[in-house]
């Protein structure tokens, strides 16, 4: 099961170097994009999980009944790690088979094949291995709030320290306070110029699932 993740930033120093931070991450996607940051090309097996894709999931769902818990947590965790998190909703007899009239069932039957095969052999995780690689975790800012030089977001795997790190560098006279929290455990760093200096981590007994581990103090990613 995904960690769900508290994010809090502050963006101390230049006013202007700030305000354009804020411009460049909010997108017609959402207020924290972290394509604004460091942009990528969505991978081509990132799977949209669209209205009409919801619908062929759907469909299979009904027709595939003993399967139906393990698909419906898969499909949920897939949709999380997009950029836009997505809760896969299942959809009730009348208005599943209202949309289906629009849609010939067996073309329906075959995209939503080709979606379970993909979750299968684990291709349809390429896009979120690439994000995760990228920004340092493999989802996208969720509920994302911003005020003045204040930035709040959820994660759900990990805390993207490395995409903290690579807005410092591009912004030198800034000072992020980085602050992130896993059940309950806050860790709060300083970045500068690419350097992290954490100030308080009580994590120490708990295996934090990021994919950079801070070793000491002032230390470059």
């Amino acid at each position: 099961m995904n960690k769900i993740i508290k994010n809090t930033v502050a963006l101390l120093g230049n006013f202007d170097s700030v305000q354009e931070i804020r411009r460049k991450i909010n997108t017609e996607k959402s207020q924290i994009d972290f394509n604004g940051i460091k942009p990528m090309e969505r991978d081509s097996s990132d799977i949209l999980f669209d209205d009409y894709m919801n619908l062929c999931l759907n469909v299979y769902l009904k027709k595939n009944k003993e399967n139906y818990d393990d698909l419906v947590s898969t499909f949920e965790f897939v949709g999380k790690t997009l950029e836009v998190p997505y809760e896969f909703r299942v959809l009730e007899d009348k208005e599943l088979n209202s949309a289906k009239s629009k849609y010939q069932v067996k073309k329906l039957m075959e995209d939503a094949k080709k979606v379970v095969s993909k979750i299968e052999d684990k291709s349809i995780f390429n896009g979120y291995m690439k994000r995760d690689t990228f920004w340092g975790t493999g989802s996208g800012a969720y509920m994302p709030k911003v005020k003045d030089n204040k930035l709040e977001f959820l994660t759900f795997d990990k805390a993207p320290i490395a995409l903290m790190v690579e807005l410092s560098m591009q912004y030198p006279d800034i000072k992020i306070d980085y602050n992130y929290t896993i059940d309950g455990r806050i860790t709060k760093m300083y970045i500068k110029q690419g350097y992290t200096n954490v100030v308080v981590d009580n994590n120490k007994d708990y295996e934090e699932p990021i994919l950079y581990k801070l070793i000491t103090e002032n230390v470059k990613i």
